[in-house]
């Protein structure tokens, strides 16, 4: 079997400038006008396979900068995977705290702070996270009580998972 080739396949997407797509330094970015049309004839599966993918993209074992960690996150969200998103947060925040910055210009340390943690975390992430939340925002002086609280709640219900359901 052969591969079917597109001939003039650059010139064709050069006519989608403009109009459809806007290039961006070296990327490009789908109009807003168009940009949710797609969502509608992609079956689930498929999405989140493509969200899957345009973290995974944004990522690529680089230093993040706060716009490119917000995206990557939101892409892992909207792929379902909680654990990953969560990790990737957990790192950015242990970035912040070993930084010399002062002020969290971003709110990064907010994220998941008010809402709470999705269902779908694992709870040793969970940990992780609510570790690393508290140590954080004590660096930048924001409230932690709360996070204080729900940690010391994540530590009873494993207490008890253990009690009752010894390994």
């Amino acid at each position: 079997m052969t591969t079917p080739t597109f001939r003039d396949e650059p010139e064709k997407f050069r006519t989608l400038e403009g109009y459809w797509i806007e290039p961006i330094e070296n990327l490009y970015n789908c109009n807003p006008l168009v940009k949710n049309l797609g969502e509608k004839n992609i079956n689930a599966k498929t999405l989140i396979e493509i969200h899957s993918t345009l973290a995974d993209a944004i990522i690529q074992e680089k230093t993040l900068t706060p716009n490119e960690f917000i995206n990557a996150f939101a892409h892992l969200i909207k792929s379902n995977n909680h654990n990953k998103a969560t990790f990737l947060l957990t790192h950015i925040l242990k970035s912040l705290d070993e930084s010399d910055i002062q002020k969290d210009y971003w709110s990064l340390t907010d994220i998941w702070v008010k809402v709470g943690l999705p269902k779908e975390l694992d709870d040793d992430i969970a940990y992780l996270l609510k570790a690393q939340q508290i140590i954080t925002r004590a660096k930048f002086k924001k409230p932690i009580e709360k996070l204080l609280r729900e940690f010391h709640l994540l530590v009873k219900e494993r207490v008890n998972k253990i009690r009752y359901f010894p390994m």
